[in-house]
């Protein structure tokens, strides 16, 4: 006999898309900074905490000058309690219209791809939504600390004190002086012929599917009547351009000496001076001048960065080097003869003695990365490395881990080399599944250059407290060794 479902207990089907949209509201000037906050708390549909079934996002349109829609809804981006996890696309499949406005102009997957995974549409991964913010258990009053994954806080009470409320912001700044009207929008996930969670799940009182609940919506700095625009009928007298005469280039070198290889520098090119660039901004590259004649680019050179309007850049020399950089006017060939001058500094490098194995030398940071199972590992300056990864503790790698054999050998199953320099390497993953619960894992990057008459580069920090040393055990271990 089929168990009788309970109408009370829930109100969202699944295969199903819901909005609400406001009324139109009239902008200020964006001197005024506008905002949108409300409050809000949600449970949609999560089997674990990483893993959303549905999804809720905020959308903007901007309207057309004689009021009516315009011709995109577009994703709202808060920056406070921010969209808090992407959906998974191993349980969920998304192939909503790209902008949700009820066209078919784009398809979801690319015709001339059929393996493409993801799209533009507004709700599904790689995008972020909302998922799991606040308290929506009835039975719980407000607790300040039960935010769930909304990141900020702080949690808040709503007027009968049930469950814990946030409130995300949104600014406003790109539609200021505009009319806009903004929406809800939710979207659940298709479970074969199911209908409820309930159904699915066979539990009647989940608070993991509680679905959103948005109160206390306001809109800072707007008009009750939209804003009206004059036109500007001062006479403007138009200045002379003047075209680009003269550039001095400017270059240092911060630290301008290292006490030990691979130290990160910062070459400053700020101090140059262009009396006028009138095709774009200014541009710089940098360059390792390696013969030591002082002209950028030449023979025995070696490209730091290539041209960008950025006036610094990062190095990491192993030896005294001397660091060029060419600034330059892009499109006017004739300022300062050909359009470009030339500046350089040198970078001493000091020796620590006795050292057999030359440190990487700079800090290196563990991130996620931009996929699900993603993880990046970067540093500041770009240099040739060797990286590997193996199994701290935990049942990876076969049971073999750093904690348990108290050595490197035998605990690293994967080894990357880069003949190229670099500033970030990306791991996809332990195997397909991704990172499993309860392994912990460990990465090392080192040079590939040995620096200060040192025999080898190694994974080392020539720390004191690493004696005897991590490299002798990492040269035997099979997989590491497979490296150049």
């Amino acid at each position: 006999m089929e168990r009788t479902l309970n109408p009370e207990l829930d109100t969202t089907r699944f295969k199903q898309m819901d909005s609400v949209e406001s009324i139109i509201i009239n902008l200020q000037s964006s001197s005024t900074h506008p905002e949108l906050t409300f409050a809000h708390q949600s449970a949609m549909g999560l089997l674990y905490e990483w893993n959303p079934l549905d999804r809720a996002i905020v959308m903007v349109n901007a309207l057309n000058p004689n009021g009516t829609d315009g011709p995109v809804w577009e994703r709202l981006e808060p920056y406070w309690n921010r969209y808090d996890t992407v959906v998974n696309e191993q349980y969920s499949n998304c192939t909503f219209d790209p902008i949700d406005d009820g066209n078919d102009e784009d398809s979801y997957f690319d015709p001339s791809d059929p393996n493409r995974r993801y799209g533009p549409s507004s709700t599904c991964g790689p995008q972020r939504a909302f998922s799991r913010a606040g308290d929506t258990d009835y039975r719980n009053t407000a607790d300040p600390s039960k935010i769930a994954l909304a990141g900020d806080g702080p949690g808040l009470a709503g007027s009968i004190n049930v469950g814990t409320w946030v409130r995300p912001a949104f600014s406003l700044q790109k539609y200021a002086g505009r009319r806009i009207k903004v929406r809800l929008l939710a979207t659940s996930i298709e479970v074969g012929l199911s209908q409820t969670w309930e159904r699915t799940s066979g539990q009647p009182n989940l608070t993991t599917d509680d679905g959103w609940y948005v109160d206390d919506v306001r809109v800072s700095a707007a008009l009750t009547n939209p804003a009206t625009i004059a036109p500007d009928v001062d006479a403007i007298t138009p200045l002379p351009c003047l075209p680009c005469g003269s550039i001095n280039a400017s270059l240092t070198a911060t630290p301008s000496a290292t006490a030990a290889p691979g130290s990160v520098v910062t070459l400053d090119a700020g101090g140059t001076t262009i009396d006028a660039c009138l095709m774009g901004p200014r541009q710089y590259q940098f360059w390792v001048d390696g013969n030591g004649n002082g002209i950028a680019g030449d023979a025995g050179d070696t490209l730091v960065r290539d041209f960008s309007d950025l006036p610094t850049a990062f190095a990491a020399p192993d030896a005294t080097q001397q660091f060029a950089v060419i600034a330059a006017c892009p499109g006017e060939p004739s300022c300062d003869t050909d359009g470009s001058a030339t500046a350089v500094s040198t970078v001493t490098v000091g020796c620590p003695p006795g050292i057999t194995r030359s440190a990487f030398g700079q800090t290196i940071y563990v991130e996620k990365g931009n996929g699900y199972y993603d993880t990046e590992i970067r540093w500041a300056a770009p240099k040739e490395f060797n990286w590997v990864r193996g199994c701290l503790f935990g049942t990876c790698n076969g049971g073999v881990t750093l904690r348990g054999s108290g050595t490197f050998t035998g605990a690293i199953d994967k080894c990357l080399s880069s003949p190229t320099a670099a500033s970030s390497v990306v791991d996809p993953g332990v195997g397909e599944g991704g990172p499993i619960p309860g392994n912990n894992w460990f990465y090392l990057v080192r040079g590939r250059v040995a620096a200060c008459g040192a025999t080898a580069p190694g994974f080392t920090a020539n720390a004191a407290s690493e004696s005897p040393g991590r490299d002798a055990a990492i040269d035997v271990d099979p997989v590491a060794g497979t490296c150049p």
